[in-house]
């Protein structure tokens, strides 16, 4: 069911839909642990969270998962990999807000856990964004 996140008046409850919904890997792989994002504020006006890829490793192992795919950090690529590829921040809005020059992507995964994005951008303006998708592969680590 959607979150309705004006009739949330508990600070704690706030704060946790907040770190789930916004929370951002930190560019800098040698960084661990979490910190606020002090540039960075939230739909709650909170600040974002920052989690290095020792929190990631963790989290994975924890649940028993492969990875992380995540859609909330507008990627000039489309798509960009943290944590040593454990994280996949795929961004579907091309043209950004119509304020920034970023590509789309989409992810496609095979069954072999094979992810393939798509990107899709507006350069060529005669054959339009759909001709243009990048077919590199990312495989999933499977040893963490």
């Amino acid at each position: 069911r959607p979150l309705n996140l004006s009739k949330m008046v508990n600070v704690k409850t706030q704060k946790i839909v907040n770190d789930l919904l916004c929370s951002n890997p930190f560019s800098d792989e040698t960084k661990t642990g979490v910190a606020a994002d002090p540039n960075s504020k939230t739909i709650v006006g909170l600040n974002a969270i920052q989690f290095g890829v020792d929190r990631v490793r963790s989290f994975l192992k924890q649940n028993n998962l492969l990875s992380i795919l995540r859609g909330s950090q507008c990627s000039m690529e489309g798509f960009q990999l943290y944590s040593r590829s454990s994280v996949i921040s795929i961004f579907s809005a091309l043209s950004y807000a119509s304020k920034y020059d970023n590509k789309a992507a989409f992810l496609v995964m095979k069954k072999n856990c094979e992810i393939a994005p798509r990107i899709i951008d507006t350069k060529d303006s005669n054959t339009g964004p759909w001709s243009h998708f990048d077919q590199s592969v990312v495989t999933i680590p499977r040893g963490l």
